[in-house]
């Protein structure tokens, strides 16, 4: 039994894993895989701690688990590291399910352990048939390209040093080196996905290839390959098909039909935001259809305008108005900042633009109102005496995109509008030459 300590050894150099002048972390459950990660690490010789999660599901049997997770670790005179999760209460407040709770508690701490300790790798002990359940459970639930290379051999500080060997082999060595190890009933049950793909469906794969494991192992190393030439490809075009500012992000629509798969890449370039496979394929559909169309996701709202889609994020919260008092100097709500600041006659600069604005202030009524533009609002435009404009109609000429429409303040004196903030300020409000005081407003937009 040698064998598979010469093939652990191989796999970790041949894949430039980790080395003996690492510090390593072992997640150990107890389970037959984590026991023999250990032990292969422990023969060959490797500096390695180890960490256990007691997510208090099964009570009595929790804590038979960390008592010898803890006895393993004293036998091989290792640091042992334990954390207690109240893992039930946490799905009852998240509402989420226990496995998904439980995968981001132990991963949250595994990543405090790795700093705090000063760990370069976190290891933890999925073989080829993890590998298979993986790949299998993606394909029913639906997955891109991303979720066929399965359980990655090494992503940022994670390594998986055992996907070199499947379940019969693990097994076959720990009954050679007379390990001991827990066995946790749940993992019989077929109330789990996983479970339900390892009991039912993976033995009827094997009745066609008893290879199984092993041929998707192979068939996931070119998948992984194609994903990196994939990924470089999409960098490639990123900068071409990319824009952004600190209000949202655009997508080129020329630029994106002419590729010889747009769905594909809308797919890649938009899932960050949250929206679908099924919301790409209506968001293609739409792009011969008029200006206006809009998508939501969870997160985002994507706007089709004109030659570009517009990706803004979706509201936190609906503020109604704030109130600015005469002594204030600044305020900051959303992603907007306002800076307000008291200059003489003298001190007015020769040009002007958009983020800053200047305005008489015997002509200010404090205090001021903050808010979001509503329909019917109006004002005086600079520059055209007497003449009213609807703030609608500014921001049509201003061929605003609609999800940004939303985003549009209006700074007010006394009802009437000083500034629609970033476009235009009122008529009313400009200095001139019975001027005495200026009020100077500056604005910065946060991403």
């Amino acid at each position: 039994m040698e064998t598979i300590i010469i093939n652990f050894n191989r796999f970790v150099e041949e894949n430039l894993l980790f080395d003996k002048s690492k510090k390593l972390l072992v997640a150990v459950s107890g389970g037959v895989d984590s026991v023999v990660l250990c032990n292969l690490l422990w023969q060959s010789k490797f500096n390695f701690s180890i960490a256990h999660c007691n997510f208090q599901l099964r009570k009595e049997e929790s804590l038979k688990d960390e008592y010898f997770v803890r006895q393993l670790a004293d036998n091989y005179g290792l640091a042992f590291f334990v954390k207690h999760f109240e893992t039930n209460k946490i799905v009852h407040q998240e509402k989420k399910s226990v496995q998904l709770v439980a995968r981001n508690l132990r991963y949250d701490w595994f990543r405090e352990l790795l700093e705090n300790q000063g760990f370069d790798y976190l290891l933890t002990a999925h073989h080829q048939n993890d590998q298979s359940e993986t790949l299998l459970y993606n394909l029913c639930k639906g997955t891109g390209i991303a979720g066929l290379h399965g359980i990655r051999l090494k992503h940022n500080k994670i390594v998986r040093p055992m996907l070199f060997a499947n379940k019969d082999q693990i097994l076959e060595y720990a009954h050679y080196q007379g390990l001991k190890w827990r066995e946790d009933a749940s993992n019989q049950t077929t109330k789990y996905s996983r479970n339900l793909i390892r009991h039912k469906i993976i033995p009827v794969f094997k009745q066609i290839n008893p290879n199984l494991e092993n041929s998707i192992s192979q068939t996931v190393e070119r998948l992984a390959a194609v994903e990196r030439i994939f990924e470089k490809q999409m960098q490639s075009i990123e900068n071409q098909l990319f824009s952004k500012d600190l209000q949202a992000h655009y997508l080129d629509l020329e630029f994106l039909q002419s590729q010889s798969e747009p769905l594909i890449i809308l797919d890649y370039f938009l899932k960050p935001y949250h929206f679908s496979y099924v919301h790409c394929q209506e968001i293609l559909q739409s792009f011969d259809k008029k200006t206006g169309k809009t998508f939501e996701s969870s997160s985002h709202i994507l706007v089709k305008d004109r030659k570009k889609l517009v990706i803004t994020k979706k509201e936190i919260f609906a503020l109604q108005s704030i109130d600015i008092q005469a002594d204030q100097t600044e305020i900051r709500v959303s992603n907007l900042e306002l800076k307000f600041s008291v200059l003489e006659k003298k001190d007015l600069p020769k040009t002007f633009d958009k983020e800053n604005i200047f305005v008489d202030l015997d002509k200010i009524k404090f205090p001021l109102k903050l808010r979001k533009w509503q329909h019917g609002d109006h004002f005086c435009p600079f520059g055209m005496k007497g003449k009213t404009k609807k703030v609608s109609d500014l921001l049509t000429e201003q061929k605003i995109p609609l999800n940004l429409k939303k985003n549009i303040w209006v700074l007010c004196s006394d009802k009437k509008i000083v500034w629609v903030i970033g476009l235009r300020t009122d008529e009313r409000f400009k200095i001139t030459e019975k001027t005495m005081k200026i009020l100077k407003i500056e604005l910065k937009i946060w991403n």
